[in-house]
């Protein structure tokens, strides 16, 4: 999920060439951590409570946006409201590695925090700018595949008369066979 320092150098060589900055969000940090307002509240009070959504949805909002993010990017030194790609990138394989979830889980998560930094971009008081989303973009390079799985063993037919012949009581043998 991480690039290759060569990749990470021709990213800063373009960036750098076209007059862009690679974690755009960067200097917003400190100004977000300096206000005693929190913009995930927000989201949740202008976006989340006015969707007609259950409980378990609005609670796994909750848990996804004032809990497991924030203190992952407390872990990493930034605001959560200001990721950058690596952020993200380090969010899903954390979930993915570290706590085992499932990629489907994973993937919901990330659906979450793009809700709330699509919010943060469309709303003019916030600084997120609409040609650079982390979330999405780091969603796009993140493999999502299931884990495949386990083969059925199959048992050969002459193998499988043999131990259904072991069992001696008529009563077993036929709810054994009748399976």
């Amino acid at each position: 999920m991480s690039e290759s320092p060569e990749t990470e150098a021709q990213r800063e060589a373009l960036a750098a060439a076209f007059d862009r900055d690679t974690d755009p969000l960067a200097e917003y940090a400190t100004t977000f951590e300096q206000m005693d307002i929190d913009p995930f509240e927000l989201f949740m009070k202008d976006v989340i409570a006015t969707r007609d959504i259950t409980e378990h949805t609005r609670n796994q909002y909750e848990i996804v946006l004032q809990k497991e993010w924030p203190e992952f990017m407390n872990d990493q030194g930034r605001h959560p409201a200001c990721p950058n790609e690596s952020h993200i990138k380090a969010f899903a394989k954390h979930e993915l590695i570290q706590k085992d979830n499932h990629p489907d889980t994973v993937g919901e998560k990330l659906r979450k925090l793009a809700d709330v930094y699509e919010y943060w971009q469309s709303d003019p008081i916030f600084p997120h700018p609409d040609d650079y989303n982390p979330v999405e973009l780091a969603r796009s390079k993140i493999n999502f595949e299931r884990p495949k799985e386990k083969e059925v063993r199959r048992i050969p037919l002459p193998e499988l008369r043999e131990k259904v012949q072991e069992v001696t009581h008529i009563r077993d043998r036929a709810i054994i066979v009748m399976q």
